[in-house]
């Protein structure tokens, strides 16, 4: 069993680039597209405008093993979201990303 697809939380594998590599069940729910459409795509590009750098930065001063933690907005064009992101790196590089929702959703109709 893939422990990775029954996590409670939106969970993504990520390259140093925020492309994404693999995406849970919770992660497609959140960004309204199924996993195989998600992988290649660069999870930033899914932020505010104002949190993609931000992000970009967060995920570089992940260090291996250490786990760290952001906030941030998902927009998805007709909801934005905010999530408390915690993200490790793992021995290859690549980064493992869990999203809990911070507080309620709000349109932007």
């Amino acid at each position: 069993m893939d422990l990775f697809h029954h996590l409670p939380s939106a969970g993504f594998l990520l390259d140093t680039n925020s492309t994404i590599l693999k995406a849970n069940q919770q992660a497609e729910n959140i960004l309204g597209r199924p996993a195989a459409e998600l992988q290649g795509c660069r999870l930033r590009d899914y932020f505010r405008a104002e949190d993609k750098n931000g992000f970009l930065d967060f995920l570089g001063a992940v260090r291996e093993e250490t786990p760290a933690w952001w906030q941030g907005q998902i927009d998805t064009g007709n909801l934005t979201t905010s999530y408390t992101i915690k993200a490790s790196r793992m021995a290859d590089s690549r980064l493992l990303t869990l999203f809990e929702p911070r507080s309620s959703s709000s349109n932007t109709v």
